[in-house]
Order: structure tokens, then sequence, then C-alpha cells
């Protein structure tokens, strides 16, 4: 038995609509949840993470809907893939992270892209959506390209000090992180 199997029985939980997401290590759990149990998620929604290049994870089999929010400036995680710092193993970059989730979820569509309102022009950051939809609200992959910021959640409310953004690299203040993901996850079921 799995932990969200477990939570069902105690809790009332609609095993139907499932979430996983998470931030950097979280975010790279999310990603193995869907994984090797995507049959319990309906979607999820890494931020700041990426497919490993080289998983010991088994081979997916199962559609999850899935955005991933990514900064194009993130030395933690390059955005463009590549060797993370500290020897903690090499990723996929966002865009062939995306396309991974394509092609698991049979997602066959071209992006439609939309540039988010630069609500503040002070942080030097942009966000770009690009949502492929599915047949189905469960193949549904979206990229969210957060230009000019680094290893951080998107927040208008919630600020990093710059003490804190010199560590992980500038934070975009035009949209709400759980907002986007609640918005994504909304209508997603199994």
């Amino acid at each position: 038995m799995n932990l969200a199997t477990a939570m069902a029985e105690i809790y009332p939980i609609d095993e139907n609509r499932m979430y996983a997401s998470g931030t950097s290590n979280g975010g790279h759990m999310s990603l193995r949840l869907a994984i090797e149990a995507g049959e319990t998620f309906a979607a999820i929604a890494p931020v700041v993470a990426a497919m490993p290049k080289n998983s010991k994870c088994s081979q997916p089999d199962t559609q999850v809907a899935l955005m991933l929010l990514s900064g194009t400036n993130d030395a933690i995680l390059p955005y463009d893939g590549g060797q993370m710092p500290g020897g903690r193993g090499e990723v996929l970059s966002a865009v062939d992270t995306i396309t991974f989730w394509k092609n698991l979820n049979q997602n066959t569509s071209t992006a439609s892209v939309e540039n988010l309102l630069d609500i503040n022009t002070l942080d030097a950051s942009t966000v770009i959506r690009s949502s492929y939809s599915g047949e189905t609200r469960i193949q549904d992959v979206v990229l969210i390209t957060m230009n000019g910021a680094g290893h951080t959640e998107p927040s208008i409310a919630e600020q990093f000090s710059r003490v804190f953004e010199a560590i992980v690299g500038r934070q975009n203040h035009d949209v709400e992180m759980a907002e986007l993901v609640w918005e994504f996850f909304k209508d997603k079921t199994r």
C-alpha cells in the first residue's frame, strides 16, 4: 500500500483527483511519483526540477498531466540541461522534459504560447506559458518558462530577500506559483 492509498482510507479524498507538486528536490519527487505510481496521480507540477538524464526509475507507462515551472537563469538546475553542481547528477533540459511527457502522454499538439503580463518590471524576469492541450485533460502538458529567473518559485506576495536571491538567483514577481498550479490541477481527473 502506498501513502496516497493509505491517506484515502483515513480521509475523504477523491482518489481520482490526486496531485503532486514540489520545488527543487520536491519537484524531482513529484516526477518520480508520476513515473513509479502514475496510476495514482492525475497531474503533477514540478517547480525548478527536470527529468534526470540517467534514471534508475522504472520506465513510466501511465499518462499523467504535467506542468513544469523552470527558470532560464537557474544555476542549480540548468534550464538547458546538463550537470547539476555538487555532483548531484545530470538532468534533461526543460524542453526535453516537456518532450518526454508529451510522448508519454501521447500528446501530439503544438504549443499555444502566451506571454503573461509583466506586472513587476523591477524583477527583470518575464513568464511565458507554452501549453500543449491533449485530447483528454490527463494528456495536457504545460511549460512555464521564467525568463531571467533562477532556482526560485515565482510569487507576487512572497518575495525573497536580496541575500537569498544572491544564492538561488532572481525571483519572478509576475505570477503566483500556487495559483498557476491550482489552475492547472483543478480540471484534472484520473
